[in-house]
């Protein structure tokens, strides 16, 4: 019995593997005993094959012709469909340059009336049909003449415009409405129309949406469920002939960058919460010391703070007598506050109320229910007789 080491099995193990691998290494010169060993237990080898050098070449043809099969599929899958262009009309803009006013003009309150004055013969004249039409028109003109920066009389324009199947220009005009003030619904709504009347489906479908979502209109929704089933269209249409992979990291990408944007937000939210919570118990705190502490000077005797906390009595005669000095009187007789008001005036280096209670020193106050400290004795006058 012939004894094979570990790395000899290993070396016959790879070679079998390559074997699988490959058939094709069979049929070499060199490893002939070997096929010529496995043939004699029974075993069948595949044939030789000559064209194995172009097996990848065929391969990228075979799979570029599948991909042309499926192309050609797809195609045949997905036949013209049938638009609904009824309702699409002829532009009768035939290059003219309606005025837009001076962007830099400094507006004043005759202006304002003006413009208002013009806005409304120009609703007026809209309101009469097609004959002042070209009135309604002129109207406009001269308000947004008067004040270029409203956009609602670019948008009011534009609806008069789109009467007169001037689809371009009415465009034109809720365009600069847009720039003005980019949430303009009424823009969005007679831009949206406009394109609708071009046949320009997915446009009109994305301004009128965008209308009803900034402020809804039966008028702008209905136009908006008449332009669907076109523009649904071009959209399943882009979705098809996009490539998939490129679409689905964009998708995945914005859905990535909402979450971020949304969770920094709910970040910050929080954090304002919190230091609002803070803020309100850090003063919530200040008011109630406030609340609980007498103003004292610093140098305040020794035993007072405890004469307080010992007597909680004490402490809101005190507060009174803070508030109300003059009530200092009905309390004199009072040993306790007798003793406080001793160590308060002992604490200051002499007799008399403490200046918390706004009480003067010496017993000038006639008064009676102020706090008169006895006067000090006087030494005998001489006998002049």
């Amino acid at each position: 019995m012939i004894n094979m080491t570990d790395e000899q099995i290993n070396l016959l193990k790879q070679f079998v593997n390559m074997c699988k691998a490959n058939p094709a290494l069979l049929h070499q010169p060199q490893f002939a005993f070997y096929r010529e060993y496995i043939e004699s237990l029974g075993a069948k080898i595949p044939p030789k094959d000559d064209s194995g050098m172009n097996t990848d070449s065929s391969k990228r043809q075979s799979n570029q012709s599948f991909d042309e099969c499926q192309e050609d599929d797809g195609e045949d899958q997905l036949p013209p469909p049938e638009l609904d262009n009824s309702g699409v009309i002829e532009d009768k803009t035939f290059g003219e340059e309606y005025a837009m006013g001076d962007a830099d003009k400094e507006i004043n309150d005759e202006d304002m009336e003006q413009a208002q004055k013009h806005r409304q013969a120009a609703q007026m004249a809209f309101s009469e049909g097609f004959i002042l039409f070209m009135k309604s028109l002129a109207e406009f003109t001269k308000a947004i003449e008067f004040n270029p920066g409203l956009a609602i009389l670019h948008a009011k324009r534009a609806s008069t415009l789109l009467k007169m199947s001037k689809l371009s220009a009415a465009i034109k005009d809720c365009d600069k409405a847009i720039e003005i003030n980019p949430d303009s619904a009424a823009a969005y709504k007679f831009r949206g129309r406009a394109h609708r009347l071009l046949g320009n489906w997915v446009e009109a479908h994305r301004d009128l949406a965008l209308s009803c979502k900034l402020d809804y209109d039966d008028e702008a929704n209905e136009w908006l469920r008449e332009v669907e089933p076109n523009a649904s269209f071009f959209k399943f249409k882009f979705i098809l002939t996009y490539d998939l992979g490129k679409a689905k990291k964009l998708h995945d990408y914005q859905r990535a960058k909402e979450r971020i944007i949304d969770e920094k937000e709910n970040r910050a939210r929080q954090e304002r919460v919190r230091r609002a919570q803070e803020e309100n118990k850090r003063a919530a705190e200040e008011n109630k010391r406030e609340g609980e502490n007498i103003d004292l000077d610093d140098d305040v005797p020794p035993g007072l703070f405890d004469s307080f906390k010992n007597n909680p009595e004490l402490s809101k005669i005190m507060e009174e007598i803070k508030k109300d000095p003059s009530k200092i009187g009905k309390y004199l007789n009072d040993p306790n506050i007798l003793n406080l008001i001793g160590m308060m005036g002992g604490g200051k280096g002499g007799g008399g109320p403490p200046d918390m209670f706004n009480m003067p020193k010496s017993g000038n106050n006639s008064d009676s229910t102020s706090f008169n400290p006895e006067p000090p004795r006087k030494a005998p006058e001489p006998d002049l007789d």
